[in-house]
């Protein structure tokens, strides 16, 4: 029941009171007075019982607001997601007018929001209604949430106040975003921004990843985020945090005594949950290492639990904080040496027993042989090492162990050839394999356990020459698949995957050789169509990328008499009520002839090919035998794709090309579309180069990332289709209509400073 209108006057009264908080705002000296002394102000005429401003962070992503508790003055902070009511608001741009938020009746209007009641579970306080309004200036987006609590009749706020405290939110916006414009907020990430380690861009993107996993302690940390996914380097990065917090850095060492006292009476857990550390007792000071010095909640717990004069904070990541625990509460990971480990191993025939356990990579009382497997494939994952290759040799030579990190091999160790047998019969144990069989190749799959991670290792044992046997090792992606947006698609490129893939059937493809990414960007277009309203039906080999909501199968060509095919898991999932079907690859006619009879009949098919570029692909196709008709109506759209390696971020240094490289550029892009690039040759004109670091192994590469070529099967391109037109002229008529080649794409990274052109040219035909 919604209170009585008010009387004119009333409202007239009102009214004036909100422009005398509007000339109030005009003069507030900065954020936290608006925050903390203008709220009062507001609650007053608004006849509440309490009332939060939140401003929006631009630097985190975050709503933060100002409180003022006994200890002093408290920020608190929000993210702008579905977990909060004026984090709602925020992220869905919606005035929220609720008159029980813990009756879920309530809330049913406003999907998937919930309501954090911890305010009130820590102050005793009780929350009857509530009314949220978001706030923004012009075309400047969000610039905070105001959140009314309780009206004083103790019933839902009325439209009136609902109009009134819109005024109000209007009057804020404009002083807020006048306070950043003049003297804006200083971010955690301000030293990365000046020194253009990263860009606002990459912060941007990190702050959209990290929210959709806020609930993951690390992953929904945009600290992690930024070092895991946008390659900062760790001892940049703690750099910056100290200047903004004015506290020292303090990263991981195995070699810190920590004394175990200063952890009696503390729990585990507690401290995992919480991201703090005692470190150290120096007199009367001890020394706290924490993610966030200015969490005033916490650090007024720790002030409360630890019996000390002083306590000096300092600043760490929340890895290294976990890691700190672990070696305080004697879990240490004490790096061993390869070498020493392979010298260890028993060459005297004796029977080696394993446990059938998940295997620990950190189990330091297992036999060596063990910890020497573990320690090699502990180091290809902290390396982001995706392929791990034993290589034996005949002659009494020692194998070769090499990893692949961002598409190249390079030699981690050797292992005496009297060593490799056994090392190699450890590894078939972890996959179930037969150790006595040497003579054909067998795959397999292990699981071991890194931390609180589980890593998933896919095992491919090739017989060789002088009956030895080579063990390739590929390491599964784990973890929610990339958001479309960070794929680094070009803005024309990405505007057109989504229009494509919005439709409700047709065929697109996901095209390039092995290593690709194919299969990581068809489950990026599968995280974007997954929702409740979707069934999505996948046929795989193997499945490397798993999704909640996705029913994922395993094909299997090998089972007798009948092989589990593509081919036959997709007559399966026709049978059960698909939306949308992806198939692993169209290895064969009969694939792509079912994958085109159900995009006709009202699915959506995904599915990857191994061609060259997106115009080979339609006429591979026909070469098929597919029907060109039937497929002109089906495909929406191909996407070609590559992987180049990216510049280190910490080394590349800047150049300045001649003339003779400028112009070859020009041509490699083509004279008549280079224009739109906007790019001219001048004293001011800078490539970037790799140099090399420590951070990058000398390489002056890091990472890697994909260049795209999407072709949209238009009218006019259906038609070429129909007439058998070769794929020259489909490449450029798609051309004329705005497609970009995979070596243009490339190119476009190559001046945005990503990558080189060296890089490009060995990935692409140009």
């Amino acid at each position: 029941m919604e209170s009585k209108k008010e009387p004119d006057t009333a409202i007239n009264e009102r009214a004036r009171q909100i422009l005398d908080l509007a000339l109030m705002l005009n003069q507030a000296l900065d954020i936290d007075e608006i925050l903390l002394d203008l709220g009062k102000r507001v609650v007053e005429f608004c006849r509440a019982e309490g009332v939060t401003i939140y401003a929006y962070d631009h630097t985190s992503g975050d709503l933060y607001s100002k409180m003022e508790i006994r200890e002093g003055v408290e920020e608190i902070r929000l993210p702008v997601s579905n977990d909060s009511i004026a984090g709602y608001a925020a992220k869905m741009g919606l005035t929220i007018n609720l008159a029980d938020p813990y009756n879920p009746e309530s809330l049913i209007d406003y999907p998937r929001m919930k309501f954090d009641d911890t305010w009130d579970r820590r102050s005793g306080f009780i929350t009857r209604s509530v009314l949220a309004v978001p706030m923004n200036y012009r075309n400047t987006g969000l610039q905070g949430v105001i959140e009314l609590v309780n009206t004083h009749k103790g019933v839902k706020f009325s439209k009136t106040d609902v109009e009134l405290i819109s005024l109000v939110a209007n009057a804020v916006a404009v002083a807020l975003y006048n306070q950043n414009r003049i003297s804006p907020k200083s971010g955690k990430f301000d030293l990365l921004l000046k020194k253009q380690i990263i860009s606002q861009d990459d912060i941007n993107r990190a702050i959209e990843y990290a929210r959709a996993h806020h609930e993951h302690p690390l992953e929904g940390d945009l600290t992690t985020v930024l070092i895991e996914r946008f390659n900062v380097n760790r001892e940049i990065m703690g750099k910056s945090l100290s200047s903004y917090y004015h506290t020292q850095f303090i990263p991981y060492s195995s070699t810190m005594m920590i004394p175990t006292e200063l952890l009696e009476g503390l729990n585990e857990n507690y401290l995992r949950k919480n991201f703090w550390v005692p470190l150290d007792r120096s007199k009367d000071t001890l020394t706290i290492l924490i993610d966030d010095p200015d969490d005033t909640y916490r650090i007024g717990e720790i002030k409360r639990s630890m019996d000390a004069t002083e306590i000096s904070f300092c600043v760490g990541l929340r890895n290294d904080i976990l890691r700190f625990i672990d070696l305080a509460k004697g879990k240490s990971r004490i790096d061993e040496d390869i070498t020493a480990l392979i010298g260890d191993m028993t060459t005297d025939g004796e029977e080696i027993r394993f446990d059938e356990a998940m295997e620990d990579l950190w189990n330091e009382d297992a036999p060596a042989i063990v910890r020497a497997v573990n320690k090699i494939i502990r180091d290809a994952f902290e390396q982001k090492v995706s392929d791990i290759h034993i290589e034996p040799y005949s002659d009494r030579k020692n194998s070769i162990v090499r990893f692949r990190q961002d598409g190249v091999c390079y030699k981690y160790t050797e292992i005496p050839l009297s060593h490799t047998r056994t090392l190699v019969n450890r590894i078939k144990i972890l996959c179930r394999l037969k150790v006595d069989e040497h003579k054909i190749p067998q795959s397999g799959k292990m699981k071991l356990q890194y931390g609180k991670k589980d890593v998933e290792i896919r095992v491919e044992i090739t017989p060789t020459y002088n009956a030895n046997e080579d063990v390739v090792m590929r390491i599964l992606p784990s973890g929610a698949p990339i958001l479309l947006k960070n794929l680094n698609f070009s803005p024309s490129n990405l505007s057109n995957l989504q229009k494509i893939i919005s439709k409700p059937y047709g065929i697109i493809l996901v095209v390039g050789p092995t290593g690709s990414g194919k299969t990581a960007t068809l489950h990026s277009i599968l995280g974007h169509l997954n929702t409740e309203e979707k069934k999505i039906w996948t046929a795989e080999d193997p499945v490397e990328i798993t999704q909640f909501g996705l029913r994922q199968v395993q094909v299997n060509p090998n089972i007798r008499p009948e092989p589990y095919t593509f081919a036959k898991a997709m007559r399966s999932f026709l049978r059960a009520d698909p939306d949308i079907i992806m198939v692993g690859e169209m290895r064969d006619r009969e694939t792509a002839a079912i994958a085109v009879e159900a995009s006709l009949t009202g699915h959506l098919v995904l599915s990857t090919l191994h061609t060259n570029s997106a115009p080979e692909t339609i006429t591979r196709l026909v070469d098929m035998n597919i029907n060109a008709i039937n497929l002109s109506d089906a495909l929406l759209g191909v996407l070609a794709q590559r992987l180049v390696r990216l510049l280190c971020p910490s080394c590349k240094q800047k150049t300045n090309p001649d003339a003779a490289e400028f112009d070859s550029i020009r041509q490699l892009y083509g004279p008549e579309y280079f224009p739109e690039l906007g790019v001219e040759y001048n004293e001011d004109f800078f490539l970037y180069r790799s140099r090399g670091c420590e951070q990058c192994n000398n390489t002056g590469y890091r990472g890697r990332t994909a260049i795209h070529e999407l072709l949209v099967c238009t009218e006019p391109v259906k038609t070429v289709i129909r007439q058998g037109g070769l794929a020259s002229q489909i490449k450029m008529l798609a051309i004329s209509e705005g497609m970009r080649t995979l070596s243009m794409d490339g190119l476009q990274k190559v001046l945005r400073g990503e990558t080189d052109l060296s890089q490009v040219l060995n990935v692409t035909m140009a």
